[in-house]
């Protein structure tokens, strides 16, 4: 049995509307389905509902993952967070669109100040969006969770990280 790292998150409301959360770690066997770990998230509610006077509003239930694919070569040189492509999907029935922004994009998959995302590998980062998710079991949504349309536009923006780069930085003030 091989194990991953989980987390458990709850949101709590008192009586005056304020929130806070709380969180519990631990590891839970990789073979572990979605189903099992709403049923620990729901056993840890259930415990927790006892012990407040506030009343549980939300949570999540979530495992952490590090990557398979070749990381050898990263970060890139010169590479920055704060470059984004944001790729806007429409979302059907809503008239709405949803934008995915995707930090430190490429350099070389920019041209005339815009992500190349109609081609090479931006067209499949694009499409594996619009898709079905990974294991094509799910669907990739919007944050109200209604599923993405077709992509209509892209652009590069630039999102400060400020206190992250304060204190990774090794120049002086």
């Amino acid at each position: 049995m091989a194990t991953v790292q989980a987390q458990f998150s709850y949101t709590v409301q008192d009586g005056l509307g304020t929130k806070a959360s709380i969180a519990i770690y631990g590891t839970v066997d990789d073979a572990t389905v979605v189903s099992d770990l709403t049923a620990q998230w729901q056993d840890y509610s259930t415990a927790l509902t006892a012990v407040i006077d506030g009343k549980i509003v939300g949570g999540t239930a979530r495992i952490v993952l590090a990557p398979t694919a070749s990381q050898s070569g990263k970060p890139t040189t010169g590479s920055r967070v704060e470059q984004n492509a944001v790729i806007n999907y429409l979302v059907p029935d809503s008239g709405r669109r949803f934008g995915i922004a995707t930090p430190s994009w490429k350099d070389s998959l920019i041209s005339g100040g815009a992500p190349i995302v109609g081609s090479g590998a931006g067209a499949t980062w694009q499409a594996l969006l619009t898709g079905a998710m990974g294991d094509a079991t799910g669907t990739n949504t919007s944050n109200d969770f209604l599923a993405l349309g077709a992509a209509v536009d892209a652009f590069l923006s630039f999102r400060k990280h400020r206190k992250q780069l304060t204190r990774s930085s090794f120049e002086s003030e």
